[in-house]
């Protein structure tokens, strides 16, 4: 009776031991799998998509303009060729094929035995409550959407958006029109366009262009 009493409680001991034992373990997991909490991965992400990418200076000295951009494009080029009169810059930040920042402007004598582009511009001026955009094939009197700051406050660029300039926008645009100080180029149009006909442009490229001509210095 004693020696079965003895291997009862014996029993009872070791089952103790070994439950305390499972329950330590899954104490220890739960604590483990709170470490291992995807917290962490979030905030790798948010820092990731924050990150600013390296920017890079083009400078053209006989336009007489100098922007920074981000590298994030895969090919920023810019010609100057002569007209029937005068000459014109045109020139493009790609984003990928088929997809980019068009920029450009015209002297103002500039003329050519062609359709008109939105990238023939000659600056703007301020009448009245609206501002005349002035091309080498004519004018459009429009009211800016937004004022962007370019050469580090000194100077003002007019943002167009969607078909405000009907005639040369003809899919959903965002064009940006700067004045040229002192240069035989006497303003320029930054222009991106949507991927998909009647949506908007993307506002996380349209922030893109805004640094973009933000940064934009004149070579005075």
């Amino acid at each position: 009776m004693f020696l079965h009493m003895k291997n009862k409680i014996l029993i009872i001991t070791i089952l103790a031991i070994v439950s305390g034992v499972i329950i330590w373990i899954i104490s220890k997991s739960d604590k483990l799998a709170d470490t291992s909490n995807p917290i962490p991965q979030q905030q790798d992400e948010e820092i990731a998509d924050n990150k600013m990418e390296e920017w890079k200076m083009y400078q053209n000295k006989e336009v007489g303009v100098s922007f920074q951009y981000p590298d994030i494009f895969k090919r920023v080029n810019m010609q100057v060729v002569n007209g029937d009169t005068g000459r014109i810059f045109t020139g493009v930040l790609e984003f990928a094929p088929n997809h980019w920042i068009s920029f450009g402007g015209a002297t103002t004598d500039y003329s050519k035995a062609r359709g008109g582009s939105i990238l023939d511009t000659q600056g703007y001026e301020k009448q009245g409550d609206k501002y005349v955009i002035k091309f080498s094939w004519g004018e459009d009197q429009v009211v800016p959407s937004e004022f962007w700051s370019v050469d580090d406050g000194k100077g003002q660029a007019i943002v167009i958006r969607n078909t405000e300039i009907g005639q040369i926008l003809s899919r959903e645009s965002v064009a940006v029109f700067v004045n040229i100080p002192n240069s035989l180029f006497s303003g320029m149009v930054f222009e991106i366009t949507s991927l998909r006909s009647g949506e908007p442009v993307d506002e996380k490229e349209v922030e893109i262009l805004r640094q973009i001509v933000s940064s934009t210095t004149f070579n005075q």
